[in-house]
Order: structure tokens, then sequence, then C-alpha cells
């Protein structure tokens, strides 16, 4: 039996794959774990698994500290093994590699192959805006094998530098995106070596912008199985908010112009409404999932989804005409696709004049599963849900 694990202000975890969902009692208490050192402080990140099912955790600091990562058991207790019983800061208070005086946060984390752990994040400061990459031993502490230092900033050179996003290649190369511009803005996207060095046959030494509409922001990157590299956020669209902006690249960083318009694919949902990429997905059949929020002028959200052929067209198949929104209030921070095809979303829903963590259930067509309790979970907790990850 599959099991889910979600991660937001607190940890909880539930079973997904059989016809009713429950939480886990056989991990933390009563399926839930809190992480006490992270509350009042951190910005929810990112999980992942390692091979021997340790749940690694990290979330994003403020001021001096880049982040701050924790290391559960399979079983939800605390694994004191990993960094400083349990726990470990990246920050200027345990490292000199740090610049003081900034402000830097943690985004996004994936476990390498070796159980290594690589974040992405970025730095913002008067003196610089840079993105953020560190690569953590196993067992917690800087891999002085990742750039000499286990951490590595970079600018491009371009205004704002702001990393948000990243992926690590079947072949071990680490893919990180972000925004750069001020007046101009880009989609940017950088890849790496193993050991953290550019790689330099990606891009122009190792880099990729590319020019968009407006505002814009990158919150996900897939990798398709032909190597193609997947890149959804938002742009804006004119005066008027926010449009779904996926951005496709052949794997050597050049734009796909097969995709949408010269391998760009924008869609309006709703003109006068935010619509927010949060993750991308490429399904066994190669189409592509986005799913991500409506929101109005007002901050009400909704949970979208839109998929698209492989042409950047969009599949009138699923949902209506090929666009989801839900009925309910709410919003979507991460999504995963089940084997079978079922799309499960994490993020909130409001309920009874508060916020609750959610997870939703899809059929392939983007209609709610309704054998999962009703279509979705919701945990008594006030806060969202930010990050999901299987097992």
């Amino acid at each position: 039996m599959k099991k889910l694990f979600v991660l937001g202000l607190l940890f909880v975890n539930g079973l997904v794959f059989s016809q009713s969902v429950s939480y886990d009692s056989s991990f933390g208490i009563n399926g839930k774990v809190l992480i006490n050192k992270c509350i009042g402080g951190y910005v929810v990140g990112s999980i992942d698994l390692q091979s021997d099912n340790k749940i690694v955790h990290g979330y994003g600091g403020y001021n001096n500290i880049y982040g701050f990562f924790s290391r559960t058991n399979s079983n939800g207790t605390l694994d004191t093994t990993f960094g400083d019983n349990g726990y470990y800061e990246l920050s200027t208070n345990t490292t000199s590699v740090l610049q003081p005086d900034s402000n830097y946060t943690m985004v996004d984390l994936e476990v390498q192959n070796d159980n290594k752990i690589v974040s992405a994040g970025r730095r913002e400061s008067l003196a610089a805006s840079t993105f953020c990459i560190s690569r953590l031993n196993s067992n917690g502490g800087l891999d002085t094998t990742f750039n000499g230092t286990g951490f590595l900033e970079v600018s491009f050179g371009t205004g704002a530098s702001r990393g948000n996003c990243m992926k690590i290649q079947n072949d071990g190369k680490i893919l990180v995106g972000g925004k750069t511009g001020s007046s101009s803005e880009f989609f940017s996207i950088l890849r790496l070596n193993l050991a953290g060095t550019f790689d330099t046959s990606f891009g122009t030494l190792g880099k990729v912008q590319t020019p968009m509409i407006g505002q814009s922001l990158p919150y996900s990157i897939a990798i398709q199985t032909d190597g193609k590299i997947l890149m959804g956020g938002y742009v804006l669209n004119g005066s008027n908010g926010y449009d779904f902006a996926l951005v496709r690249y052949l794997s050597n960083g050049t734009l796909d112009t097969s995709f949408g318009t010269n391998g760009i694919v924008i869609t309006t949902i709703n003109t006068s409404y935010n619509d927010i990429i949060r993750k991308v997905l490429v399904q066994n059949d190669g189409k592509i999932l986005v799913v991500g929020n409506n929101a109005d002028g007002s901050g009400a959200s909704r949970v979208a989804m839109v998929r698209y052929l492989s042409t950047g067209a969009i599949d009138t198949t699923f949902a209506t005409n090929g666009v989801y929104i839900s009925d309910y209030y709410g919003a979507s921070f991460d999504a995963e696709l089940q084997i079978d095809g079922k799309i499960v979303v994490s993020g909130y829903s409001f309920q009874v004049n508060k916020y609750v963590f959610s997870v939703f259930r899809y059929l392939s067509n983007g209609t709610l599963d309704i054998d999962f309790v009703n279509s979705n979970v919701s945990f008594p907790f006030d806060g969202e849900t930010n990050n999901i990850a299987f097992s």
C-alpha cells in the first residue's frame, strides 16, 4: 500500500492508493509529526525521501539563515544521526560560505541517488541578488565536493536574480530555475555538473535566459522522457493579472520551437485573475499537466489545472475543454501523479472561516475522485500543505 507524506507548517501522513484514506497511526502521533524548531520563523520549503525511506525536510530561512533541515525516520521519529541531533541549520552562524547582512531563503530540495541533499533558493540584499544552490552530505553538513564549499551563488548579471525551483536529471546534473532582470524579466535556468561546476554544453556557459512579455516567475521544472525540459510559472498579462506561462527547452538549453509559439505557451484562464502554475507534471503518454491557482483581485483563490498535448496545444479531453477550476476556495502548492494516472494535489482549503491543510485527488480526466473521502482530505490544522512525496 502506498503512503503519502505531506509537508506544511506541520507534517502529516496518510494512505492514498486505497479506496479510503486515513491517518497512518504508525507514523508519529496518530499520523502527525510536529517539527518544533520550525515554528514561528521559517518558511515551509520542500520534502523528499532517501533510499532508506528516511524523510528529509527543508525550510526556507530569513535574514542570515539560508535554510533549516531536519530528518525523520520512516516512522516519524526524529533521526538524531542527522546533523545536530536531527537538525541542520545553514546560516552565517554555522558556516563562513554565506555572506553576512543578506536575506537568504531556501525554496526547494531534492535527494540525489546517493542520498546527498541538493537545495536551491536565493539571496536578496542591497549588495547582490543571486541564485543559491547547496549540497549536504546524506547525514547533514555541507558537502565540500560540491563547488569546493558545498554552496554556490550565481548571478546572471542582469538585474535581480531569484532562484525558485530545481530538478535533478537522471544523469545527476542539476537544473535550477528562476527569474532574472528588472525592467525586463526573463525565465532563467542553469545546469550544473555533479561537482557543482557549470555544464557548458547547456545554453551559454551553462545558463539560459528566456525573455518574457512582463513580470514573471517560474515555480516548477519537469523533464520529459526525451530529455526536453519544461519550466512553468506565471507572466504578467498587461496590467490585468498573471497568466500561466510554460516554456520548453531542448536538452541543450535551446528553446524548442515545436512547442507553442517559439517554445512558449501562455494560457489565460481569466483575464482579470492571477493564474499561477505551481507544478508541472509529465504523464506517461507525454501529455503535460500543470497544476496551480486561479485568484481574483480580492485574493480568493481556487485550484486550477490545464492539460496540454506534447505540441503545447490544450488537450480538450481534460476537464472542461482542457481547463479545471475548483468549485471550492483554496490553493495548490504541489502535485504528483499516481501510477494509475490519478492526480494528487496538496495545499489548503477554506472551511468554516479558516484555512486548513488539504489534499485532493482527481481522476486522470480532471474530475474529482469521489472515492478519496469525498474527494479531499482536510487536516484539522490552521495553515497549508506545501509539498508531498510518495513512499
